[in-house]
């Protein structure tokens, strides 16, 4: 099988898309083959490149505005490869730019098309910026012969926004490495993994990993740092358009000493990041599901959460974590508190939420299930 793939963005750059994109064709039949069109972002990334099973053609000249010419261009030059050796399936990864571009080439050239959610915006967001496309926005859904989204709740959005009900659907949920996250067995404080990420702290150490924008909620997590004793201290793992003004806040806060910022940590290095943590937080304001919360789960780190998007699909309140309401940082400040004081509730949420993800979300089981929903399109 030949599979065309239009993805706004593709390796190197990592986001949970990026992720689950690598990691299912990774495990898909040997003899497939992939062509991903993507933006070029970034100039210095060859404009073709052989990456494993997948042939990467990158569009654009190396800027912002790539997506753009993604969504306007990608299907031209999927035609062209099309008709040197035809494709069987076009998988658009998310109703992005890329989704603009997989509908142009359905239109055109009439092969089954799979549909991926992965949106992590509120539909309100995602449609505001739609703007004036709108109606060629639900076009992507309303053409889709497939579709797959990671969490229910999202799976209920495409249908709302036009997906046939009749056709194929699934809520295949993103996964998580199995050999690389695995549970903490070090006993006491793992001073020695703070030590390698700067962190000079003996004391609770909550983590956050995330992209810092504001649909995270990084914010919420520093107020709510301001209401925990002197001894909670918070690891921010990541970069983003709202860092400065981040860090003005905590030190507005008075909690600027008491925060790492520690800027973009590697893929391979979240396990370590992981071991040197007491919780892990993320207030989500939305979320369509949240591969850091199974890798978290994965090693056993209790979780608390935000009650948004796809996240009660893995986060149960009291089961597998802690959910605490959007936008509210008492409440979140709370349930961190409460996590880590009650120890037999700690134990219990995370023992559940080892065994629930290494059952459900492994990307073995992932891949199987995206196969089988790829085949029955062809």
């Amino acid at each position: 099988m030949r599979i065309c793939i239009f993805s706004t963005a593709y390796l190197p750059f990592v986001g949970g898309a990026e992720v689950a994109l690598d990691e299912i064709i990774k495990r898909l039949p040997p003899d497939w083959e992939f062509d991903v069109f993507t933006a070029r972002l970034d100039g210095r990334l060859p404009r073709v490149e052989q990456m494993g099973r997948v042939r990467v053609i990158r569009i654009g000249q190396g800027g912002r505005f790539d997506k753009y010419l993604l969504a306007l261009r990608g299907a031209a030059h999927a035609a062209r490869k099309h008709a040197q050796h035809p494709y069987d399936l076009v998988w658009s990864m998310m109703a992005s730019y890329g989704g603009f571009a997989a509908l142009t080439f359905k239109k055109k050239i009439g092969v089954p098309f799979l549909l991926t959610l992965q949106e992590g915006d509120s539909p309100e967001h995602i449609m505001k910026r739609v703007g004036i496309f709108k109606e060629r926005f639900k076009q992507i859904f309303k053409k889709a012969d497939g579709l797959q989204a990671i969490s229910t709740y999202l799976l209920e959005w495409g249908k709302h926004m036009g997906f046939d009900s009749l056709k194929p659907h699934k809520m295949i949920p993103n996964g998580f490495d199995a050999n690389r996250f695995k549970p903490v067995v070090l006993q006491g404080i793992p001073n020695n993994f703070r030590e390698e990420f700067g962190i000079h702290h003996t004391g609770t150490l909550i983590v956050t990993v995330s992209r810092l924008v504001r649909k995270n909620g990084v914010d919420i997590l520093l107020r709510a740092l301001a209401e925990l004793p002197q001894e909670y201290h918070l690891a921010v793992a990541g970069e983003g358009e709202e860092e400065p003004t981040l860090k003005s806040l905590a030190e507005n806060l008075g909690v600027n000493n008491r925060v790492y910022f520690l800027g973009t940590i590697l893929h391979d290095r979240l396990p370590d990041l992981y071991k040197s943590a007491t919780v892990f937080c993320r207030p989500s304001r939305s979320e369509g599901l949240g591969i850091v919360f199974l890798e978290a789960m994965a090693s056993k780190l209790p979780v608390v959460a935000t009650h948004v998007g796809g996240i009660s699909d893995i986060v149960r309140h009291e089961e597998t974590g802690l959910l605490c309401a959007s936008e509210d940082y008492h409440d979140c400040a709370q349930k961190i508190r409460r996590l880590v004081d009650d120890e037999a509730l700690r134990k219990h949420c995370v023992e559940n939420a080892f065994e629930f993800v290494r059952r459900d979300f492994q990307w073995d089981v992932i891949a199987q299930r995206m196969r089988e929903l790829m085949e029955g399109l062809v």
